[in-house]
């Protein structure tokens, strides 16, 4: 999940990889960063979704196929939210580390790269090139107060779209003898393995340095 941006692990690549998780969540949330007002969204409430979590294990297997496509849709919907939202904790959490700040004010500050995104998000240059999400940087200030305000805002959705995959996981997760969970190219399988890779799909946690073993 991570791929070239984080082949090296230094921490610039994974806040790069961050910065484009979170400008992919606020293309398709951009609400939530512009309403605190706005009731953030719920997941996992189609009809695919309501059938599956409410049948007893040992029916899934005679769900059908378009019920079984239904709830990839909202997986990968409620995948998306959940990187995203995770991005955002991550480089919230990052940028507000004591001594971060510090940091970045001894080596020039966030100005220079404030100045230069400004001028390409008022051009709109960013929207020619690939690498648009640095303009999130324009206002790092600014930027750590809305990734604050909406990690704490989507808390609550966070919390039931998390309960929701892990109850689903568990449906899914075969057991001695079930094969019909392990055939590949059907529903049922895409959708195992689609929860599955959720659980890659994390950040690394910001902790305090320990030279302790």
């Amino acid at each position: 999940r991570w791929g070239r941006a984080v082949a090296d692990w230094s921490i610039s690549s994974l806040f790069n990889f961050s910065l484009e998780k979170i400008d992919e969540f606020y293309a398709a949330h951009s609400a939530i960063f512009e309403d605190e007002q706005l009731t953030t969204p719920q997941f996992f409430t189609s009809h695919g979704s309501t059938c599956v979590l409410s049948v007893p294990r040992k029916e899934i297997k005679y769900i059908g196929n378009s019920v079984l496509e239904e709830l990839q849709g909202d997986i990968n919907e409620a995948r998306a939210f959940l990187y995203g939202l995770r991005a955002c904790r991550f480089v919230s959490e990052l940028l507000q580390w004591p001594g971060i700040a510090e940091h970045i004010a001894s080596v020039g500050g966030w100005e220079p790269i404030e100045s230069v995104t400004s001028i390409f998000n008022e051009l709109q240059l960013h929207k020619c090139v690939d690498n648009a999400h640095y303009v999130l940087l324009r206002n790092v200030d600014e930027l750590k107060e809305t990734l604050k305000k909406v990690v704490e805002r989507c808390e609550e959705s966070e919390d039931a779209c998390e309960a929701s995959i892990r109850k689903l996981r568990k449906k899914f997760l075969p057991r001695k003898r079930e094969t019909s969970f392990c055939f590949k190219g059907t529903p049922v399988y895409a959708v195992r393995m689609s929860l599955q890779c959720e659980l890659e799909e994390h950040f690394p946690a910001v902790v305090e340095y320990s030279a302790e073993i």
